[in-house]
């Protein structure tokens, strides 16, 4: 009985850090997103990613020469690290690579995470 009530207390109490995303699993998650939208060459959906000053920017052309590049790196090589930061009120994200080269910048608008910064061109 004692085992299931200790148990049951560390579960209780620690599911909600299991739960809880942090900035790194925020940014793979939206790369991920984005990497399997590019394969597909979805391009409306994955405008829908971008900040509206970017989304002009993803175009057909674009999405067909990163889809020949994309299959050379996994997606812990894309996003190894990620710091979660304020700018300007808002909570952004900064995503670097495996070898700490800088990939992209998240940012939350409306709880709501989108790519304030292009990662393939």
């Amino acid at each position: 009985m004692r085992i299931f009530l200790l148990t049951g207390f560390i579960l209780f109490f620690t599911i909600p850090l299991f739960t809880e995303d942090t900035a790194l699993s925020i940014a793979r998650r939206e790369i991920q997103t984005q990497c399997e939208l590019i394969e597909k060459g979805d391009t409306a959906e994955l405008k829908k990613h971008f900040t509206k000053r970017l989304q002009k920017h993803i175009v057909g052309f674009r999405i067909r020469r990163v889809q020949r590049i994309l299959p050379l790196y996994k997606l812990h090589d894309l996003v190894g690290s990620a710091e979660e930061t304020t700018r300007g009120g808002k909570r952004i994200i900064i995503v670097k690579m495996r070898k700490g080269n800088p990939l992209t910048t998240l940012v939350e608008i409306n709880g709501k995470w989108y790519t304030d910064r292009m990662w393939f061109k």
